[in-house]
This record gives C-alpha cells, structure tokens and sequence, in this order.
C-alpha cells in the first residue's frame, strides 16, 4: 500500500482519491520511486540545468506520494544525475545541439542507448538519423498523438553495438 497524505491507503484508494482532485496524473510505480525520481531532478537543477514545469501546477504531486508531475529539463549533459540512470518517471532531458551529425555523433559515441524520441516535421531527415544512430527502439513525435497527429513507434533488431 501507498501512502498518500499521511495514511496508508489501497492501490483502488489512492486511485478513487486521485480522481477526487481532479488529478492529471498518474503515480510512478511507488513512493520510493517518485522521490528518487525528485531528487535526480533536483540534483540535475543544481548542477546547472533548468526545469522549465513548475511543480506546484500539479496538486497531486506532493513528496512522500507516488504522484509526480511530468518535467522538462534544459541545458542537461550527460555528467548530470538524470542521464546516469534509467529515469522511470515523467521527465524529458533535452541536450542541445548546433548541428544533427553532432547529435548522431555523441549518441553513437557512448553506450547504446535503449530508445531514441524523435521530435521533428522532416520524414527524410528522421529516416537518415534512424539509418546512423544505435538505439534499440524509436518512438516517432510520440507526443504528437495527443493532437491528432500519427505517431510512430519504431521497433529495431538488436544491433552487434555492446549495450553496456
């Protein structure tokens, strides 16, 4: 059981309770998980980066709770806390780039990557990205669905690129 303002409640409780407030969001798979889930987002913001979604928009998302709001962080490398680990949350790290052989170039430099989220209007550019970098799965403007626009998921054969 979660706990959700003070007191232990059932998974249909919480959810029931949820729905109450008008809740937004969904929880993370535990508490636990929810506040690791805050504090790599907080140590990335000290580390330099900047959290464009304010937290307080979201009233279900409280510490203590498995109800976290989605964040987009801005200005993230890849020595800061959400790029060390697997996030399992709602969180969107964006690293900038000047130019798309750059991009391609560091994704294919370190460990294969699990998935890659492609954002963008151009299918030719997309396809060429697609045929150079290594990830093992491609989600297509996955959040364009929402505006009715199709969305593609790519599902990709394991490549011989170490996954390490």
């Amino acid at each position: 059981m979660e706990s959700l303002g003070g007191s232990k409640l059932s998974w249909s409780e919480t959810r029931n309770r949820a729905r109450a407030v008008k809740t937004t969001l969904g929880p993370v798979v535990r508490t636990a998980a929810a506040d690791e889930i805050r504090r790599q987002v907080a140590a990335t913001v000290a580390a330099g980066a900047r959290a464009v979604i304010n937290e307080k928009e979201f009233a279900a998302s409280q510490p203590g709770t498995p109800y976290l709001a989605p964040q987009v962080l801005l200005g993230v490398d890849h020595t800061m806390p959400v790029m060390q680990e697997e996030i399992f949350g709602p969180i969107l790290p964006v690293i900038s780039y000047d130019r798309l052989d750059d991009a391609v170039a560091h994704i294919n430099a370190g460990p294969r990557p699990l998935a890659l989220y492609w954002f963008g209007n151009s299918d030719s550019v997309r396809d060429d990205v697609l045929a150079r970098e290594g990830a093992r799965y491609v989600a297509s403007n996955p959040s364009a669905s929402a505006a009715g626009s199709a969305s593609r998921t790519v599902m990709r054969k394991p490549q011989s690129r170490s996954c390490e």
